[in-house]
């Protein structure tokens, strides 16, 4: 029987956990003390490849069990930190992973280890987590210059997303130009501030969504340097397609940190640089 076929009996596909003591030993191999399990990320078909010279490692993201999410952190929000859902014996368990915090192992090691049966993660969450992971590459930068004339508002905009950002699900960005204009030079700034449909069809989250979205927009009017045209909160079933083309996701939520994200302590919040 081949490696992969072996794997596969076992059970093993994208999503699995891998047994604690396996994934703690990793952990503290790959100097991630914090970790308190680990979940296969490669895709499927490369962990049950009947060809070990071929695919013979897989890749891991280490994670941490948190005792609940931050609304902030979940569906791929920010390009550094994620919180997502699992069912661990049949209850909600929460977890927080890092984009860096990733490893690879011998797949060899999984054809003689059986995946975590206790913890399993809802196909949408895992296609999300997926997604954020690869997003990690091939997402879209904003000029420094323009990062450089929030930066005035950073504690405040700090404030804003750990208090009304759940309401968002992303926040899209066009700039007249995206490159690096000389200090005399504005930048004109459309902003749109994206809800998922059961948020803005509940009148509380949505009244949320709306506050939230007016102190967004009068922080942005602070911003030296930016003259801000166009203001919206929408939902995403409202918006056009042709925004894919015009728009992109500004991760205001990396503002946040590691601590401030895993803890929720606003004491020790510093903010941290965009891509």
């Amino acid at each position: 029987m081949t490696t992969g076929q072996q794997v596969k009996d076992n059970g093993w596909r994208q999503g699995s956990f891998l047994p604690s003591v396996m994934a703690l030993s990793l952990a503290a191999e790959h100097g991630c003390e914090d970790a308190t399990h680990a979940v296969v990320i490669s895709q499927d078909c490369d962990v049950t490849h009947p060809e070990l010279q071929a695919e013979p490692f897989v890749e891991i993201l280490f994670v941490q069990a948190v005792d609940a999410t931050n609304p902030g952190l979940t569906d791929g929000k920010s390009s550094r930190f994620l919180h997502l859902e699992a069912v661990r014996d049949a209850a909600v368990q929460g977890f927080a992973a890092l984009a860096w915090n990733k490893a690879r192992i011998d797949r060899e090691s999984l054809a003689v280890e059986l995946p975590d049966p206790a913890i399993s993660i809802p196909s949408g969450t895992l296609r999300g987590m997926v997604r954020w992971i690869g997003d990690r590459y091939t997402r879209t930068g904003f000029p420094d210059e323009f990062v450089m004339r929030t930066r005035s508002i950073e504690k405040l905009l700090i404030k804003l997303m750990k208090r009304e950002g759940s309401a968002f699900w992303r926040i899209l960005v066009s700039l007249d130009s995206f490159d690096e204009l000389p200090s005399d030079s504005e930048y004109a700034m459309d902003c749109v501030c994206v809800v998922l449909p059961e948020f803005w069809d509940d009148p509380a989250t949505q009244k949320q969504a709306r506050t939230a979205g007016d102190a967004l927009k009068v922080l942005l009017g602070k911003c030296e340097g930016i003259q801000l045209d166009e203001f919206e909160v929408n939902t995403s079933d409202e918006l056009p397609l042709s925004y894919l083309h015009h728009y992109r996701p500004w991760d205001v939520f990396n503002y946040l940190t590691h601590r401030d994200l895993l803890r929720g302590d606003a004491d020790h919040a510093s903010p941290t640089s965009q891509p």
